[in-house]
């Protein structure tokens, strides 16, 4: 399952190669010990090969130490030219993207001798990236650490499972989703479920369990408006989900929840987001659980799952959905209220004004070849309750008209789901890894 506390960060191998005759070898055990000093290393797993590599033999060496380290991305430091075999045959160990860092200097051949191989590798298909610049240098350390995160991102997705329960919604033929691609492209895999799955399920939950955790939930909330009868029946949904995703290892749910589970599973996806760190994604929308995962992964928060409403300025729109947030993401946790679903007026939905703060907002639709992820960064601002649900009102750096402009002429579609922090570079930096086309609507 999905969760913060479990997420490893990402694993960056970390070398210098040199050619020994060449000006500026004679500063690579130096490089080597300061970039152990300079280099940040908090948010990522920092694996550094303590020999310079600048043979074959040490080549070799290095690529069985970062294949048994198991990395997600290889930072190559050149203090002077070398053979671009070198690399070349690292990878025959270790097939990861590559941060290729050229260092300033007139004789060292160093940018040379990083753009030569970067020939190599495009020939060979490889996925890298280039910079140049010292090694101290902050603002690329924040470029390269946004791609060792991407890295971290494409790896973890290949070993996800994603519980579908029942199929897409009826009518809503935008989301269905090609489940052989999307594990090709991004990784995934989903286990089918009948939605008769999951009523059997609550069934077999017994009434002093489902009230344990409804008296649980009661503690916390002050504004309850649904009867003690609705309550338990969510929260027995809410402990079904609970035991399939331990006994299936699931780190997300897509659920085809409307119109007849309208309000019986939207508590389910607050309780497991905050309690369990599992995804939740409405109307059976498979891509959309994919979007939340990401989010969830990059910004280490519960994920806002909504449906574009309206614009209410001249560049801010509201999106929605029912009421299924995750009580952290709320801007008042006093505030919260449990209610009943709109237009069925049943069932547990949990309803409050979102906090407030910079976010990122994902949208993936697609198939085969046309899949393609949107998104765009702006701001969670101050609003009223306009959508009985968990409204954000969000504030963006282009205006509302340009926003749907562009959703017209790239055919993105209503979902959009929305994370608190700014990781667009990242996602964008994923799509590129993942060979997904990314449409930045900045």
């Amino acid at each position: 399952m999905f969760n913060k506390k479990n997420i490893k960060a990402p694993k960056v191998g970390f070398c210098i190669v040199q050619h020994p005759v060449e000006v500026g070898s004679e500063n690579s055990k130096k490089y080597l010990e300061m970039v152990k000093k300079v280099f940040p290393q908090d948010s990522i797993s920092f694996i550094v090969f303590n020999k310079v590599i600048d043979n074959d033999n040490c080549s070799k060496e290095a690529g069985l130490y970062f294949r048994e380290n198991n990395i997600d991305l290889l930072i190559a430091v050149y203090a002077s030219w070398s053979n671009d075999f070198h690399l070349v045959d690292m990878l025959e160990y270790i097939d990861v993207p590559l941060v290729l860092w050229a260092l300033p200097g007139m004789e060292t051949g160093s940018l040379c001798g990083i753009h030569q191989l970067g020939v190599v590798l495009f020939e060979l298909k490889k996925k890298y990236k280039i910079f140049f610049g010292a090694l101290d240098d902050k603002n690329i350390h924040n470029q390269v650490l946004s791609y060792c995160r991407a890295a971290g991102l494409k790896n973890y997705l290949r070993k996800q499972k994603i519980g579908l329960f029942g199929y897409r919604v009826h009518g809503m033929t935008e989301v269905t989703f090609d489940e052989l691609e999307l594990k090709n492209k991004f990784g995934p895999r989903i286990v089918h479920y009948g939605i008769n799955e999951l009523i059997k399920n609550s069934i077999e939950i017994t009434n002093e369990e489902a009230a344990r955790e409804w008296n649980s939930v009661k503690s916390v909330i002050n504004k309850i408006n649904v009867p003690d009868t609705y309550g338990l029946e969510a929260c027995k949904k809410y402990l079904a989900f609970k035991k399939i995703a331990e006994e299936e290892n699931l780190a997300a749910f897509a659920v085809e929840c409307y119109p007849e589970l309208m309000g019986q599973t939207c508590l389910s996806a607050s309780i497991l987001a905050e309690k369990d760190g599992v995804i939740f994604s409405c109307e059976g929308d498979v891509n959309s659980a994919v979007a939340m995962i990401i989010l969830n992964y990059l910004t280490g928060e519960p994920v806002h799952n909504t449906d574009l409403l309206d614009p209410d300025s001249e560049n801010s729109v509201v999106f929605s959905h029912c009421g299924s947030g995750a009580f952290s993401i709320a801007k008042d946790k006093s505030c919260i209220e449990l209610c009943q679903v709109r237009l069925k007026e049943n069932g547990v939905c949990v309803i409050f004004l979102p906090k407030l703060g910079e976010i990122t907002l994902v949208n993936i639709v697609g198939r085969k070849d046309t899949y393609r992820i949107s998104a765009i960064e702006g701001y969670s601002q101050e609003t009223e309750m306009v959508f009985p649900g968990n409204p954000v009102s969000a504030r963006l750096d282009i205006t509302s008209g340009k926003f749907l402009e562009l959703i017209a002429n790239n055919a993105i579609g209503h979902h959009w789901m929305i994370g608190y922090g700014k990781v667009l570079r990242e996602i964008e930096h994923f799509a590129e890894l993942a060979d997904i086309k990314f449409i930045n609507m900045q």
